[in-house]
């Protein structure tokens, strides 16, 4: 239910009617928009509600008894948040436990944090977190966001900066051994240069991030090349879905990402270009000059689509898909555009026919079928 149309709902008619309508159902959701609850005696009118979304022109400042009066309640929380320590702490310095807040989502308005980041200690204040977005800087010293969550965890969606990283680092938080953990790394806020974080730090932060993270999202200004460089010498182990929202990939990228991750089972992006490593290679040498120097490279991969987040659509190079097959002996599905489809196959058949690949006749017919 949604309350607060300036003019229309005052405080003590809000108290009232959240409290009727919240009585009659376990599982409640408040969405709190231009309405500031300032009196208690119409806090403790509302009863201890599961979900609370605050509009963004509102900010958890304005509703912060309200939430704390939830904590042991709230399954889901929709925060725009200024003050790193609102979230946190109560009027009285106490610290604030969610113990059944599964989906926690931090937003911010425009230039509103108004306070120096803080410390949360000795505490699990989110031991239930299922879901965590964290759409702003990174507000606190330590690893309070993901201590003691490690075995619930399945969804994160973080901005990357140099504190961040810091922090994540120094308190060894993807360390924890989580299961099944997605991962979105992006960078909303351009103020903060990535080339400022040191290639230690980075190496460490992805190297960490990889070794537990089954499937991972790399915004377009955060580079691949970071997965590549802080592979160790066998590869990451562990993460199977990787999508690349950057268009002007190389398939020369495309394969070294493979050697990098060789339990990857899915990769979405785009590639339209050999590489310079690639292009000065003749045509005719290219299939053996692959099968040669990335001999089952993509041992586990199954899946190509071009299709990013949003239905957004990347360009897939019909004759790079066909090299790629070569050393991905798996490769069952290549997703791509209904008009695509049929010039795609016909790239496929007219390669069979043609010296260079009459010998993987195999790998390639499996494409034919492969086409989505």
């Amino acid at each position: 239910m949604e309350f607060g149309r300036p003019g229309v709902l005052d405080e003590e008619y809000f108290g009232a009617l959240a409290s009727v309508l919240c009585s009659r159902s376990k599982y409640v959701g408040l969405l709190l928009a231009h309405v500031k609850l300032e009196h208690m005696s119409t806090i403790d009118l509302i009863p201890e509600v599961s979900s609370l979304t605050m509009r963004f022109t509102d900010t958890l400042d304005m509703h912060t008894s309200l939430v704390h009066k939830c904590a042991n309640t709230l399954v889901s929380l929709n925060a725009v948040i200024s003050n790193a320590k609102t979230l946190f702490y109560d009027a009285n310095e106490n610290i604030v436990v969610y113990p059944q807040l599964e989906v926690l989502s931090l937003a911010a308005t425009t230039g509103a944090f108004t306070s120096d980041r803080v410390s949360v200690p000795n505490v699990l204040p989110l031991p239930s977190l299922k879901s965590l977005y964290v759409g702003i800087p990174y507000l606190y010293t330590d690893d309070v966001l993901f201590r003691g969550n490690s075995a619930s965890l399945k969804g994160l969606v973080i901005n990357i900066d140099q504190n961040t990283v810091n922090v994540l680092n120094r308190n060894q938080v993807f360390r924890n051994n989580y299961k099944n953990l997605k991962v979105i790394i992006e960078k909303t806020y351009p103020d903060e240069d990535l080339t400022l974080i040191s290639d230690a730090d980075m190496n460490k932060f992805f190297s960490s991030l990889v070794g537990t993270a089954r499937t991972l999202k790399l915004a377009s200004e955060v580079s691949f090349n970071y997965l590549i460089a802080a592979a160790p010498p066998n590869g990451f182990e562990y993460l199977q879905a990787l999508c690349i929202t950057k268009d002007n990939m190389a398939l020369f990228d495309v394969l070294r990402l493979l050697k990098a991750l060789p339990s990857l089972i899915k990769i979405a992006c785009g590639f339209d270009s050999l590489g310079s490593e690639l292009e000065n290679i003749a045509a005719n040498d290219l299939p053996n000059y692959i099968t040669s120097t990335y001999c089952n490279t993509g041992k586990n991969l199954q899946i190509i689509s071009n299709q990013g987040i949003g239905g957004l659509v990347r360009p897939v190079v019909t004759e790079y898909v066909i090299l790629l097959a070569l050393v991905c002996p798996k490769l069952r599905r290549v997703d791509l555009t209904p008009d695509g489809i049929s010039d795609f196959q016909g790239k496929v058949a007219k390669a069979l026919q043609s010296i260079p690949y009459s010998k993987y006749t195999s790998e390639l017919d499996r494409l034919l079928c492969a086409v989505y």
